[in-house]
């Protein structure tokens, strides 16, 4: 498996290292980030997740690692259980606390049914489960279309007018304790990452 670290940021005291890794030809991108000597892994968005969570990291660094990420599409949905108990083994995770906000709940659900032995404390905002038993082994339909329609619509308008939408929907949300300097950063560093390839973004 080639892991490799892409990126590193610094807010304040926080320092946060992007790592990739390649699995079935597909990328999975995650954040590092915190001092703590307990981990967090925390879905919280499906557009640039592993940059979304860094207020969190930062309020929690003395307290937990924090990798954070958002899943690539996949061909069939219970695969995320596969790429998150690969980042885990990355990163010699061997227990950890998860935060999963609308599908990386659901993301997280599969992750925990086939490997609850990495889980400890779980914690589910706006997420739902799966109607049927079957459809964890189902193609992710609903995914994959959300994914086309955003390059869809790349095609149609500028990445700047996206840009600026999803960062305007975000922005409440990005508070730092290290302050607006730091702050803007951050929102730089997302709208550089919401300009890239839209197939390295959805």
């Amino acid at each position: 498996m080639n892991i490799r670290t892409v990126e590193t940021y610094t807010f304040g005291n926080l320092t946060v290292y992007e790592k990739t890794f390649e699995k079935d030809g597909i990328e999975w991108r995650y954040t590092i980030s915190g001092n703590g000597g307990k981990y967090l892994l925390a879905i919280l968005a499906n557009i640039a997740g592993h940059l979304l969570a860094i207020p969190l990291a930062e309020e929690l660094m003395e307290t937990y690692r924090v990798i954070a990420l958002s899943v690539p599409p996949v061909p069939v949905f219970l695969e995320t259980a596969e790429g998150l108990k690969n980042i885990l083994d990355i990163e010699n995770i061997v227990s950890c606390d998860v935060i999963g906000h609308s599908n990386g709940g659901v993301h997280l659900q599969n992750l925990i049914s086939k490997y609850p032995q990495y889980i400890n404390k779980i914690i589910f905002s706006h997420s739902l489960t799966s109607m049927e038993k079957n459809d964890a082994f189902s193609i992710n339909a609903s995914e994959i279309k959300v994914y086309k329609i955003m390059r869809g619509i790349l095609k149609i308008f500028p990445a700047s007018a996206l840009t600026i939408s999803l960062l305007s929907a975000a922005s409440p949300g990005l508070n730092l304790k290290s302050g607006k300097i730091e702050r803007k950063k951050l929102k730089t560093f997302l709208k550089i990452c919401m300009k890239k390839s839209p197939n390295r973004i959805f």
